[in-house]
């Protein structure tokens, strides 16, 4: 996920995001989210993530993670996340966020999507932390709760 682009067009971005969700029927929204869902590592960007993030890995998690192991975690977020954002990439490209819970603590993985694929997994110590980060996303939890997610 980029968080490029000025402020000005990060709140562009959430507010057109904002304006296709509230013309988005339910059915609509639930079908994107499903489709989200979906989304799956290219398997030498699973590799080469796993790779490059190893050090961050071992220090959230205290052991190395391993491809196979990081395609588990991404899934199973994507499959009962806590909480749902969505927004707009600075090319108009949908994405969609999820979080999950890592431990009884504050403790999240975040997991992002685009086009069918799993573009990043980041561990952070709350979700606060990372919104702050990039004001253009758009929550999106109660909204897919209510509709059974």
């Amino acid at each position: 996920m980029s968080g490029s682009g000025s402020y000005g067009d990060r709140d562009t971005r959430r507010r057109e995001r904002n304006l296709q969700l509230e013309q988005m029927s339910d059915a609509a929204f639930a079908a994107e989210v499903r489709a989200h869902q979906q989304a799956q590592w290219r398997r030498p960007s699973l590799e080469q993530h796993a790779h490059k993030h190893r050090l961050d890995y071992l220090e959230f998690f205290g052991h190395v993670i391993e491809p196979e192991e990081l395609d588990e975690l991404s899934r199973a977020t994507l499959l009962s996340f806590e909480r749902l954002f969505t927004g707009l990439e600075p090319n108009r490209d949908v994405i969609y966020i999820f979080v999950s819970r890592l431990s009884t603590g504050d403790d999240i993985l975040i997991v992002v999507s685009r086009e069918g694929r799993i573009r990043t997994v980041i561990p952070m110590e709350t979700v606060e932390l990372w919104w702050q980060r990039h004001p253009e996303i758009v929550e999106v939890t109660t909204r897919a709760k209510g509709l059974g997610f």
